[in-house]
């Protein structure tokens, strides 16, 4: 179990601090009078460190932790795993660094789309992955049990 909390710790440390981070800069551009949203791609970082914190720490630190416990911790960190490391990905897309779709690259932020297509398309199949892994996880089809 204590290898799941430190997983789970380190998913919610990484999800806590990026989310600062954007709350700062979305924060600063209201101020400046610009449109602020939160992308599409941070509720990647946010499911996951909800997630991380509810699932996995908070039972294991509020009850005795059982096998079935330990086995529904273990899926959901192996699904967090993949949300948060889904986000570079859409993150980048969000601002087509990468899959740009062209013609979007030099008009202002406000008038990007939100979400973009790839940014789209790369939540949804991290979301899946996230999901099809953590009930493999659970159900022992991947993995070993807890």
């Amino acid at each position: 179990m204590s290898d799941l909390i430190a997983v789970a710790t380190v998913v919610a440390g990484f999800g806590l601090a990026v989310l600062v981070f954007r709350i700062q800069r979305e924060s600063e551009m209201r101020k400046a009078g610009e449109v602020a949203w939160i992308p599409l791609a941070d509720w990647l970082l946010i499911v996951a460190t909800l997630a991380s914190l509810l699932c996995v720490v908070l039972p294991t630190i509020l009850v005795v932790p059982s096998d079935r416990v330990a086995n529904v911790a273990a899926a959901v960190c192996a699904g967090t795993v993949v949300l948060a490391a889904g986000y570079p990905l859409a993150i980048l897309a969000h601002y087509e660094l990468i899959l740009g779709v062209g013609g979007h690259g030099d008009r202002p932020i406000p008038t990007r789309p939100n979400p973009t297509r790839p940014e789209l398309a790369i939540v949804v199949l991290t979301a899946l992955a996230a999901a099809i892994l953590g009930v493999a996880r659970f159900l022992g089809v991947w993995g070993r049990h807890a």
